[in-house]
């Protein structure tokens, strides 16, 4: 065997070793379980309504903002599924309210190379208001049952980190709250939030 034709055998032998490690890796990449962990954080504006069957004033309405941060796995290139802690703070001059739910979410996205989803979750709730009445201010606490739903869009979903557009509702079910001068009854709470939440994969 001449130079010429070990020079041209071991660059052969090299071409055909790259391209099986090439197709080795890529082999192993697609066995891997699609399953992996994800993080979320966000904020946004909110507008509130609350009322309750004997309330005097009927409905009420009043605006803040909302923090979240999910966390869970991505199942399959569809569906993601996790846990959620969300806080959301209203009030006007007079009266103040925090809400904090914390709800087992699922978020699915019905279009493979699509950004779009639809996101709903199920849990308690946990509320606490100042309130002014008759010129004192009372504190209340209430826990019930919370849920959300919503749609929004992943911004670069491929990525490492990408951004996500939502809007949502949350609902509380607080039951009979207690209050200094007797209780109102069957109270109820609604949120809607349009936010942006920060995915980290």
């Amino acid at each position: 065997m001449n130079g010429r034709t070990a020079r041209w055998l071991v660059l052969l032998v090299a071409t055909t070793a790259a391209g099986a490690t090439s197709a080795w890796a890529q082999r192993g990449q697609t066995v891997q379980p699609s399953t992996k962990w994800w993080f979320g954080a966000g904020a946004g504006y909110m507008s509130f309504r609350s009322d309750c069957e004997n309330c005097e004033h009927g409905d009420t309405y009043t605006s803040g903002r909302g923090f979240l941060v999910d966390a869970g796995l991505t199942l399959n290139e569809k569906f993601d599924g996790g846990a959620e802690v969300f806080t959301a703070v209203s009030g006007d001059d007079l009266n103040h309210y925090r809400t904090t739910y914390t709800l087992a979410v699922g978020q699915f996205r019905p279009w493979r190379g699509h950004g779009f989803f639809l996101r709903g979750g199920f849990g308690m709730v946990f509320f606490r208001g100042d309130f002014a009445i008759d010129g004192q201010s009372t504190e209340v606490s209430s826990r019930g049952l919370g849920v959300s739903y919503g749609a929004g869009w992943i911004i670069g979903r491929e990525r490492r980190v990408s951004f996500a557009p939502f809007g949502a509702q949350y609902v509380a079910t607080l039951g009979d709250v207690a209050l200094p001068e007797g209780s109102a009854a069957n109270a109820v709470s609604n949120a809607w939030m349009v936010g942006v939440v920060v995915l980290f994969r």
